[in-house]
Formats: C-alpha cells, structure tokens, sequence
C-alpha cells in the first residue's frame, strides 16, 4: 500500500469516528436538556456525569480535528518531497 493510501484510510477512519462522536455529542446534549434535575454526583464532584461526558467528547472531537490537520499538512509535504526528489531521466530516456 502507498503512503497515499495509509494516509487515506487513516483519514477515513478519523473521519468515521469523528462523525460518531459529534452524534454521539448531539445526544448526550438532548440527554442533558431532558435531564436538567438534581444530580448526586454533580453535587459532590462539582460536575455531572453528563457534563463530563460532553466535555470528554469535545476534546475527542478537537483530538480528530488535529489529526486530520497533521494528515493533510503531511499528505502534502510528501507531495512535495516526492516532486522535487524525482530523479531526472538521462538523455534521450523516456520516463
């Protein structure tokens, strides 16, 4: 498999998992709209279960962002590398 390829099955699969934890986000924020009541854990922790749930998928979120951004600048930087490091035919050498 190609640098290219890796790169793009990574990408995808990031890209899966990231769309599951924003669904996965949209519910745990419908959950918490439902569920606005005391809760025990909140009251000694100083943060619901809920909360910290929600805080937990947004970083994994901002975690899938990163690492799509780090791919495509390293997608691109080989790009590059494999451009101006493709060695010259000698004369008269179709390549």
């Amino acid at each position: 498999m190609t640098n290219r390829g890796c790169f793009n099955d990574v990408r995808d699969q990031i890209e899966r998992n990231r769309a599951a934890a924003e669904s996965l986000l949209k519910d745990l924020m419908a959950a918490q709209a439902s569920a606005e009541r005391g809760d025990l854990f909140r009251a000694v922790a100083g943060q619901s279960a809920m909360e910290k749930s929600i805080t937990e998928t947004r970083r994994l979120i901002a975690a899938c962002d990163r690492l799509l951004g780090e791919l495509n600048r390293a997608d691109s930087q080989t790009v590059q590398v494999v451009t101006t490091l493709r060695p010259k035919a000698p004369m008269g050498v179709a390549v």
